[in-house]
């Protein structure tokens, strides 16, 4: 049975966004690496092309992923332990199986 938890992450602009992914990304639970990746991953700057609506890219850190059976906490802890430029400005926008609604933990 699939228990799933939707995860949006935001940072600020000022990180290093490769070097926190990184960090990030280090995360694992039930012996799975974890693989946010960026809502720009398949955007063309040439073209002007993005998968996402809109007439602009967007500017901020932002990375996706959907996952079974998660450790919210645990993950939560692992971020707190990421040496962030700006900690007060990461967010973790999550909706678990049966929520209704997103919710938003601040990491500062």
């Amino acid at each position: 049975m699939s228990i799933v938890t939707n995860l949006i992450l935001h940072f600020s602009i000022g990180e290093d966004q490769g070097a926190r992914i990184k960090d990030v990304n280090s995360f694992r639970y039930r012996d799975i690496q974890l693989n946010l990746v960026s809502v720009d991953f398949n955007k063309d700057m040439e073209k002007g092309y993005s998968w996402y609506g809109g007439t602009k890219f967007l500017e901020t850190p932002l990375y996706i992923g959907a996952f079974n059976h998660f450790d919210l906490r645990g993950f939560v802890d692992h971020l707190k332990k990421i040496r962030w430029e700006k900690p007060q400005c990461v967010q973790v926008i999550v909706k678990e199986q049966d929520d209704e609604k997103f919710r938003i933990i601040e990491l500062g």
